[in-house]
């Protein structure tokens, strides 16, 4: 079996058997590499935009003599599917916001889709909220801590009637929020930190109508995440 990271065998993990996985931003094809021996899968399509990691990626599918059942594409985000030609979708190590901008340009190909399984390296309030927006419910959801880098994963699926998340739920995730597990206390006890020591840097240019905005926005975040934090 092909060794790679927790993360990515967590993602894996939640794909669903008899499906056709598409892979946007493959990289190297080691997420589909580990998912077609893991998992009972049709097909994998792996997509990369970049030149390099695209031939590493078919080099990587040859050497396994996988190419039958991965087919690597040269393309940018949704653009290497047709429509209605894959019924889940994997993005991963992408920030929150360039995830959402892959959504929205491919948003005519994602009614066949039946699970997202999106992993943001940051902005996850924008991806929730754009979930949200575009009536996915989120079932799933993963924080580890893999080399100091923290990862959540974030699985959703179509819902045919709205999907309500406050804007708590949108930053610290709906089902996170319920576990709190460790990783989660540690991620967010330094995102206090964090903001406690910008809010103490530019106390002293109070005055200033910019900051002032900025010291509100600051204090308004702070409760919140003592709010979360005091109930774990």
């Amino acid at each position: 079996m092909l060794s790679i990271s927790t993360r990515l065998k967590m993602i894996v993990d939640y794909i669903p058997d008899g499906e056709v996985l598409v892979d946007v931003g493959t990289d190297h094809a080691y997420l589909p590499l580990y998912a077609i021996k893991k998992k009972n899968l049709q097909k994998v399509i792996a997509g990369e935009y970049n030149k390099g990691p695209y031939l590493r990626a078919v080099a990587n599918v040859e050497q396994q003599k996988l190419a039958d059942k991965i087919q690597v594409r040269l393309g940018n985000g949704l653009e290497v599917i047709e429509k209605n030609e894959a019924t889940v979708l994997t993005i991963a190590g992408m920030g929150g916001n360039l995830i959402t901008e892959i959504l929205n340009d491919g948003y005519d190909k994602l009614s066949s889709f039946k699970r997202l399984i999106l992993q943001p390296m940051n902005g996850e309030f924008a991806l929730r909220k754009w979930l949200q927006e575009h009536n996915y419910t989120i079932i799933a959801e993963q924080i580890i801590k893999e080399q100091d880098i923290i990862y959540e994963i974030i699985v959703a699926e179509p819902s045919e009637t709205s999907v309500h998340l406050t804007v708590k739920q949108q930053k610290f995730g709906p089902l996170l929020m319920l576990e709190k597990n460790a990783v989660f206390l540690e991620k967010w006890s330094q995102e206090l930190q964090k903001r406690q020591k910008i809010l103490s840097l530019i106390a002293e240019h109070a005055n200033n109508q910019a900051i002032e905005t900025k010291q509100e926005r600051l204090n308004s975040e702070i409760q919140m995440i003592r709010e979360v934090l005091g109930n774990a």
